[in-house]
């Protein structure tokens, strides 16, 4: 019986395939929600289809509509609102 925190965390996580126990990816916000930390990616930061969460965040931050952002960057709508959440939250977290 694991505690209710490794419980979540395990929820998290991906390991490899070779029952090493190595954990190869991570999602932050769920396996539900497109935002993974993959070192393979973006040299492991968040990012959703690859794109840096915080690339897409400064777009909005800089006035761009959520939308024009999912066009420019040809992601789903809400992918780029899942990007937005998890900056959201991990900016609560740092402060």
């Amino acid at each position: 019986m694991l505690l209710p925190e490794a419980e979540r965390f395990l929820t998290r996580v991906e390991f490899d395939d070779a029952d090493s126990g190595y954990v190869i990816r991570m999602f932050p916000a769920g396996k539900n929600s497109p935002v993974v930390i993959d070192p393979e990616l973006r040299f492991g930061s968040p990012n959703v289809f690859g794109v840096p969460t915080e690339a897409l965040a400064e777009q909005v931050r800089a006035g761009e509509l959520i939308e024009s952002v999912a066009r420019d960057f040809d992601l789903e709508l809400d992918a780029v609102i899942a990007a937005l959440n998890y900056e959201a939250t991990s900016q609560l977290i740092a402060a």
